[in-house]
Parts: structure tokens; C-alpha cells; sequence
């Protein structure tokens, strides 16, 4: 197993998944029994912000009704064991929830006694816009970089966070509230969550999120790499208009002075490995690509863009990448630098990588 993933956490997440799959399934059950949820106790029929029911009882019902009425039998599929079985429902929801908080206490004493809890807790505010640049990488259906020496990316490291230190101790804290033990003891505590009625709106919501969570990291996964082109067509159907409203409205003011650029040029990947390159680099040039191979060791262009970079070892071995930019040449002189003064500003990243502006 790779030395990011050690083997208590592949065992802590299993178990994990088990008891949270039991406790949503028996929390359906307890739901089952009053399918209706409000945010203040006096709970006034018709009020509920969320009814997962079809039975409707009021003050002008015609026949008398009583809570029980309002239960409903789910079936064993969602439900544990489900047929109104309230009583089953909530002994195996707090058989389960024992167990949760154990094999989360197991994980969080090996997080910081190995040290691992540096791939989990975020320790610069830097890793929200990080995040947020992830998330905008995904949609376009490629694999953002993960961060340097770290099995994940600022997205999933953030994400982690939020739901091993905030999501699952908020669920334990608004289950506790909600039994009656605690509140004939400490009455104080559920005033905390507007009461019984608004706390089970709450832990209700905690249990949507960590399905929704779970759910969409499944199936995104199997889709995306199932469907590749078709997701990110559909994709494009959202991020598309979005970029180009951006471009459009927004120009690029960005300007670096000769003293700002790195003197390392970290080139952004490699030549291209296809056929098609080869024989183009070997044959002489492409009249696409506007390209041509020069004694085997530099690619000249006469090529519509304004820098270039060429590789100066043959283009089957890219070892060595050297790069050369300067205005197009019609001729098709290889592309060079042209000579700069401490203040002319010049169109680069701050990494040192010059920008590929078109013309």
C-alpha cells in the first residue's frame, strides 16, 4: 500500500462506511415515525418545511387523529428493519452510533500520533481559492495537481476536512440533543438548536450531506471515467458560457518586469509521443502546425504566436527543453528572445514561464 494510505486508514475508512450505513438506515426508521420536519417545537400541522409523507392532518380533519397515525412504513430497503419498527429502528441506531464514534476516536488518536494529520487540516487560508481553482478543474473533467508532497489536492484535502473535523462531530453533538437523557439533565443544551423539532431538522441535514457527498463521489467517478467525452460535453454545457462571460468582460492586466522572472524556466510538459509529431518533427514541418525540425536538435517556427519553446535534444528524448521566444518570423529563423532592459515589462508568469499570448 503507497506510504500516504497506511493500512489503518484503509481499515478505519471500511468501517467507517459499515456503521454509517446503519445509522442513515436506521435513522430512516426513527424518521419513519414522524416523517414530517419543523424547525420550533409547537410543530402546527401543515407548517413542516419537509414532508416525507402523503397523509395530511389538520384541525379540520374530519375523523379524530393521534400521532401515530402520521407513522409510516417504509421499506426494509431504505429502512432498518423498517414495517414501523421504531423501537428495532432506534436500538440499532444507538448500537451503531457507538461504534461510529469509536472507530472515529481510533482514527483521530493514529491521525495525530503518526503525523498524518497533515494531509487532513488545512494550515493556510490559501487552500480555499486553491480549492475553489480544483473544483473549476474537475468541471472540465481533468485531474487537478495534488499538493506538493501530499497524496491530495487542495479540494479533496479541504473536503476531508470538513467532514472528518466539522460534519461528524456536528452529527454527534445534534443526536445528542435530541435524546431525552441528555435533555432532562441539561435542558440548556437543546434551547441550543431552537429545541427537539429543530435539532432533527439539523441532524436530518447532516445526514443529506454526507449522502449527497458520498453519492456524488461514486457515481462522478465511475461516470467520468465510464463516459469521458459524453461528461464533458455535458459539462460544457454549463462551464462554457461561464468562461466566455469572463473573458469577455474581463481583460488580462498582467505585466512582469525582467527582474521578476525566474531564472529557471520550467517548461509545461513534454513533446507529444504520437505518430503523427514524429513523422511531421523527422519529415521536415507541417503546414498546420507551421513547424519544422532543423538538424534533429531544434524545432524552428514560423508559427502565428508570439513565443515558442523548442527542444534542443531530439524530439523522442526530451531531456533537455530549451527555450526561445521573440516575435513571429515569416522566414522561419528560429524564434528568439529579444534583448530586454531592467524595466521593460514582458508578458510571463511569476514562475518564470513566459505567456503564449496569440496574435
Amino acid at each position: 500500500m503507497p506510504q500516504f494510505f497506511p493500512w489503518w486508514v484503509a481499515v478505519t475508512h471500511f468501517l467507517n462506511l459499515f456503521f454509517l450505513l446503519l445509522l442513515a438506515r436506521s435513522g430512516l426508521e426513527v424518521l419513519s415515525a414522524f416523517p414530517k420536519l419543523y424547525w420550533y417545537d409547537d410543530c402546527p400541522p401543515g407548517r413542516e418545511w419537509l414532508r416525507l409523507s402523503k397523509k395530511m392532518y389538520g384541525a379540520d380533519s374530519r375523523k379524530p387523529w393521534s400521532s401515530p397515525d402520521e407513522e409510516e412504513a417504509w421499506t426494509p430497503a431504505i429502512a432498518l428493519p423498517g414495517k414501523k419498527n421504531l423501537g428495532l429502528g432506534r436500538h440499532w441506531h444507538f448500537m451503531s452510533v457507538q461504534f461510529w464514534i469509536l472507530t472515529g476516536a481510533v482514527y483521530i488518536v493514529l491521525v495525530f500520533a503518526t503525523g498524518y494529520w497533515h494531509y487532513l487540516i488545512p494550515t493556510h487560508w490559501s487552500i480555499i481559492p486553491d480549492a475553489i481553482n480544483s473544483v473549476g478543474t474537475y468541471l472540465h473533467f481533468q485531474i487537478p495537481a495534488k499538493i506538493p508532497g501530499e497524496p491530495f489536492g487542495p479540494a479533496q484535502k479541504l473536503a476531508y476536512f470538513v467532514v472528518v473535523f466539522l460534519l461528524a462531530p456536528f452529527q454527534v453533538l445534534t443526536g445528542a440533543a435530541m435524546s431525552p437523557s441528555v435533555l432532562a439533565r441539561f435542558p440548556w443544551y437543546g434551547k441550543l438548536f431552537h429545541g427537539k423539532q429543530g435539532v432533527r431538522s439539523l441532524h436530518f441535514l447532516g445526514l443529506v450531506v454526507f449522502g449527497v457527498s458520498t453519492v456524488i463521489h461514486v457515481f462522478v467517478t465511475w461516470f467520468s471515467l465510464r463516459y469521458r467525452r459524453r461528461t464533458q460535453h455535458l459539462l460544457g454545457v454549463m462551464v462554457n458560457p461561464f468562461e466566455r462571460a469572463i473573458s469577455k468582460s474581463f481583460n488580462s492586466r498582467e505585466r512582469y518586469h525582467r527582474r521578476d522572472i525566474s531564472p529557471y524556466f520550467r517548461v509545461n510538459g513534454y513533446p507529444p509521443t504520437s505518430a503523427d509529431y514524429e513523422r511531421m518533427a523527422e519529415g521536415g514541418g507541417s503546414r498546420t502546425t507551421g513547424c519544422r525540425s532543423a538538424a534533429s536538435s531544434t524545432i524552428r517556427c514560423h508559427c502565428p504566436w508570439r513565443t515558442c519553446a523548442g527542444w534542443a535534444s531530439s524530439p523522442k528524448s526530451p531531456s533537455t527543453i530549451a527555450s526561445r521566444a521573440g516575435p513571429p518570423s515569416r522566414s522561419g529563423a528560429a524564434c528568439r528572445w529579444p534583448a530586454f532592459s531592467a524595466a521593460d515589462p514582458v508578458p510571463v508568469s511569476a514562475s518564470g514561464q513566459r505567456t503564449t499570448e496569440t496574435s
